[in-house]
């Protein structure tokens, strides 16, 4: 069996100010979001063999916070990255609801069923192939190993959809989720 323990990486000064950060926008951790996966990595369960990173800054930040004791290689996969809101990236919460003119796109965005494709981004569908693939790829490349992955919240969220559908909540910053393949 392989076990993907996904991680979200811990927060931004974006996070904190509500920015839609997706592809678009990327940052380092603030001091908050160190803290957050310094904690997380004392969770950690024993016996990880492998580390993948979205390669955006945040994220890569955050496996190299939680590698402090593991000592292992991080390997960067394009597929990891944040989903993209296309024009949207780097807009409020509320500049985005205006802009859409969805009231509701938040909750829209939290639950996976977002479209952002009018926009230039993605939809959550593009998303889920997009982890889909992923776990594709983990099970042939990483088969009977336990892999750490560092990644972003619509990636998390879309693992989520896939592998727990009718609890998906809004991934919070260093939350683990992990799944078994």
């Amino acid at each position: 069996m392989t076990a993907l323990l996904f991680i979200r990486h811990g927060q931004t000064d974006g996070n904190k100010q509500g920015i839609a950060y997706g592809q678009e926008v990327d940052g380092p951790l603030n001091e908050v979001g160190i803290a957050q996966v310094q904690a997380a990595a004392q969770a950690l369960p024993a016996g990880i063999d492998e580390i993948l990173s979205s390669p955006m800054k945040r994220a890569l930040q955050t496996a190299e916070i939680l590698n402090g004791n593991l000592g292992l290689p991080i390997s960067t996969r394009d597929d990891l990255k944040e989903l993209s809101y296309g024009r949207l990236g780097g807009m409020t919460w509320d500049e985005i609801a205006a802009e859409t003119g969805d009231p509701d796109i938040r909750i829209k965005d939290t639950s996976s069923a977002y479209d952002y494709r009018a926009f230039g981004g993605e939809s959550a569908e593009d998303v889920r192939v997009r982890v889909r693939g992923f776990i594709d790829f983990a099970k042939n490349e990483h088969s009977g190993k336990t892999v750490l992955i560092t990644t972003h919240g619509g990636i998390l969220e879309a693992a989520k959809s896939l592998y727990s559908p009718g609890e998906i909540t809004e991934a919070v910053n260093a939350e683990v989720f992990r799944v078994e393949i």
